[in-house]
């Protein structure tokens, strides 16, 4: 087992051993780019590139080993600030009474795996700041039933410590979100309605956002707040998601004021549940749910919020 360092132009590259652990790099002067992943064996010869780079793979090839590129601790941070996830799938919601709402999450307890981040009884905290057009296109686009549509938010979890700006499509059955991951200060630059920064960004995502809310005057409209504990079925990506205590702001944008002053929204005690998954719903899933005969909502927590200066229904 022996480590090898490759040139490629200006950067240095670490190489790892033939074992699947990578090296992590300790020297200061050693730049490390991840984004790379290069396996070769005696049978075949596998190459997986995300991004494209110049790299000596044939030297990886003469030493028979595996070759994996890591960013160092500042760079994989910046790494995190640059995601971009993409999620196109199904979704189902059903207005549950507490009671309802309560057996329905023991009875699932007993078969699937609670999200990491739902501890306690109510999950975690979710808090969104919804943006709209100085006409609120997308809030009367949702109230006429408009079959493609979209909303534009600012999210975070908890106690903000990740801040994502997301668009959400309405595709015919299926939601399309795409979810830009930034920092803090850009975010307190959104609510400040300062978009100027997505123009910098190297993620041609963040120049979509820009483009979109500067065309059509996007400005922050209220604020969304609800507790949310979800169970989560790796096959078929699907998630099955309890929100309760719905409540909103018309008056403040800061998610990130913890004296934030909200408004409950009804019925209060309510608990809308969210199914969501990628190509179908597995069988076992579906018989626990035991959803038969429950009617679906198409009810929007940004229009109920929304409603009381607008009008309309959920």
């Amino acid at each position: 087992m022996r480590n090898i360092v490759f040139r490629a132009g200006n950067h240095y590259l670490l190489s790892a051993t033939a074992g699947l652990r990578p090296v992590q790099a300790r020297q200061a002067n050693i730049v490390i780019i991840a984004k790379y992943v290069f396996i070769y064996n005696k049978d075949y010869l596998q190459i997986n590139i995300i991004t494209a780079a110049v790299v000596d793979y044939f030297s990886a090839l003469l030493y028979n080993i595996k070759v994996e590129y890591i960013r160092t601790a500042d760079e994989r941070s910046e790494d995190r600030m640059a995601e971009v996830l993409e999620v196109l799938r199904t979704e189902h919601k059903y207005p549950l009474s507490a009671y309802q709402a309560e057996v329905l999450r023991l009875r699932l307890s007993s078969i699937l795996t609670p999200d990491p981040y739902s501890r306690g009884r109510d999950g975690y905290l979710v808090r969104s700041l919804y943006f709209d057009s100085f006409t609120n296109k997308d809030f009367f686009e949702k109230q006429a039933g408009i079959e493609y549509r979209k909303k534009i938010r600012l999210r975070c979890y908890g106690d903000g410590g990740i801040v994502k700006l997301e668009t959400k499509q309405k595709q015919g059955n299926l939601q399309r979100k795409l979810s830009l991951s930034i920092l803090r200060a850009e975010a307190e630059a959104l609510i400040n309605a300062d978009y100027d920064f997505l123009l910098k960004r190297a993620d041609p995502l963040a120049k979509k956002f820009y483009a979109e809310m500067a065309a059509n005057l996007y400005y922050p409209r209220c604020v969304v707040d609800y507790k949310r504990f979800a169970f989560v079925v790796p096959a078929n990506d699907i998630r099955i998601t309890f929100d309760s205590c719905l409540a909103g702001s018309e008056s403040n944008f800061n998610i990130f004021d913890k004296d934030l002053q909200l408004f409950p929204i009804p019925p209060l005690g309510g608990t809308t549940l969210e199914v969501k998954y990628n190509r179908f719903l597995l069988s076992y899933v579906k018989d626990a749910l035991s959803l038969d005969g429950q009617p679906e909502c198409a009810s929007s927590k940004y229009c109920a919020v929304r409603k009381y200066s607008l009008g309309g229904s959920n």
